[in-house]
């Protein structure tokens, strides 16, 4: 889960630092959409593992967007 919040967040960072927001945004806007549909689509399976690992990925790209910081850390 942790892999997938930060992948997700770098993604985002590292596009922006390099190509600004308005293209980093578009570079990961199919991934938005694409893990918004996995998020309701396993939500509607039950698939309660892959729903977490698709939500993951999702706040991550969120934290990014709006500007947070790196600040996901796993419960042991």
């Amino acid at each position: 889960l942790s892999r997938n919040w930060h992948w997700m967040w770098s993604t985002f960072n590292y596009h922006k630092k390099h190509k600004g927001f308005f293209i980093s945004f578009l570079l990961v806007l199919p991934k938005l959409l694409s893990s918004i549909t996995k998020v309701i689509l396993y939500f509607f399976l039950r698939n309660e593992y892959k729903k977490r690992i698709y939500h993951q990925r999702l706040s991550g790209l969120i934290n990014a967007i709006i500007g947070k910081n790196s600040w996901y850390r796993p419960n042991v």
